[in-house]
């Protein structure tokens, strides 16, 4: 379409200097103007063109992805009886997925610390950051804060895995990650390493046999409900009579039903023991009826 409004224009401009090479004083199209009018008419197109840009760009800069921001929470805290601090020196991890995991100090085993990933990037410029933390007495409420590269940054070519952290003197009962928009984040896994377990339990459910096994225990709350710890026990070392026993999960239902299901899904739903006879093994139906 151009390039024939382009030959119509020539074809015009010819035919107009043909007429004029033979005499003939009238314009093709339109009156002559006078070199006033013209200055004038070219200054009013000029802030047509100038008006229309500017109504463009503004369209551009609203479309244009901002940045989400936050103020970073820092240093050290009290919620509640809840003390925590924000690691600093954890800017980067490994983990491809987004979501965060839960683990215990392997120095002290005093310090619980919730590490908060972004999932892997395609490039550098993204960041986590932690915004806010709460606590009720029972459920912590970690808020974070990502962030994106703008679209005219400069950022370098390279897989990054942003991510965050924060340290608990104690391990909450419920712990949830959230973003700034409340959308709730997947805990990955939960690992916590303790050398003995909690007394008071009254029966365990158990399977695996050799170098590793994992255990359901289960205790009463007092209140009718039950609460249970996975426990994951391995060998210090092929043919050890000792064991390391990693906690990798815990919570509180409301039946031995409830208990059952939590067994069968973390794989250790074999055979229960019940506390004060730990040499017979019982049925799950026989934990059930007891």
């Amino acid at each position: 379409m151009k390039r024939t409004l382009r030959y119509l224009c020539c074809g015009t401009a010819l035919a107009a200097m043909i007429i004029a090479g033979t005499g003939c004083t009238k314009e093709v199209g339109r009156e002559r103007l006078t070199p006033a009018e013209t200055k004038h008419t070219e200054e009013a197109e000029e802030e047509e063109r100038a008006d229309a840009s500017d109504e463009t760009s503004g369209e551009t800069s609203e479309e244009t992805p901002v940045k989400t921001s936050g103020t970073p929470l820092t240093g050290e805290g009290t919620v509640g009886d809840l003390n925590y601090s924000i690691v600093t020196d954890s800017s980067s991890s490994e983990n491809t997925d987004r979501g965060y995991y839960i683990f215990d100090s392997d120095e002290d085993g005093l310090s619980y610390y919730v590490i908060i990933s972004s999932g892997e990037k395609n490039t550098g410029g993204y960041d986590i950051f932690v915004t806010d933390i709460s606590y009720d007495g029972i459920e912590a409420v970690i808020t974070v804060c990502e962030t994106s590269p703008g679209p005219t940054d400069m950022v370098f070519q390279a897989f990054t895995y942003p991510c965050c952290a924060v340290r608990f003197n104690k391990l909450p009962e419920k712990i949830k990650v959230v973003s700034e928009d409340g959308k709730e984040l997947d805990l990955l896994y939960r690992r916590l390493s303790y050398t003995t377990i909690e007394d008071g339990w009254i029966a365990f459910l158990a399977a695996g046999s050799g170098e590793m096994t994992r255990e359901t225990y289960v205790y009463e709350t007092g209140d009718g409900r039950y609460r249970y710890v996975n426990v994951e026990s391995v060998t210090q070392s092929w043919g050890s009579s000792k064991w390391n026993h990693n906690i990798i999960g815990f919570g509180i239902v409301d039946s031995k039903e409830d208990i059952v299901s939590v067994a069968e899904e973390f794989g250790s739903c074999g055979y229960v023991a019940l506390h004060g006879d730990m040499t017979t093994p019982h049925t799950v139906q026989e934990f059930l009826d007891s």
